[in-house]
């Protein structure tokens, strides 16, 4: 069995016919069969795949994903669209992520929305 995981630009891959479906931050084991798979030799040459060395751990956000999520919540903000809209746009996770960049606390009762107020009442606090 070999370990795959998406490549760093994919988000996920999907072989219905092989029963494999894998998304960013996940490791998936592969058999000799589903290996030699032209989709997956495929998607290894190409980057879309690659094989995550034994003791590895994948991350699903590196620092870039965080820094572009950060910049689109800017610029949405800066647009002047609600936070309630812009809230929309981002899932709890990567809210956390954008928070703790901005060196905010999060709470366990905190959402999407009032993450963002307080990155909002941050961001005015700079200008």
């Amino acid at each position: 069995m070999t370990k795959v995981t998406v490549g760093s630009k994919a988000y996920s891959f999907t072989d219905q016919a092989l029963g494999i479906s894998i998304v960013k931050g996940e490791i998936a084991e592969l058999s000799a069969k589903q290996m030699t798979s032209k989709k997956v030799v495929v998607a290894l040459n190409g980057g879309h795949l690659r094989i995550v060395q034994e003791g590895e751990t994948v991350k699903k956000y590196n620092d870039a994903d965080v820094k572009a999520l950060d910049e689109k919540l800017l610029k949405l903000l800066a647009s002047g669209k609600k936070v309630a809209k812009v809230a929309k746009d981002f899932t709890l996770e990567e809210a956390k992520l954008i928070a703790a960049k901005h060196e905010i606390q999060v709470e366990d009762s905190d959402t999407v929305e009032t993450i963002f107020e307080a990155i909002a009442e941050d961001t005015k606090g700079e200008e």
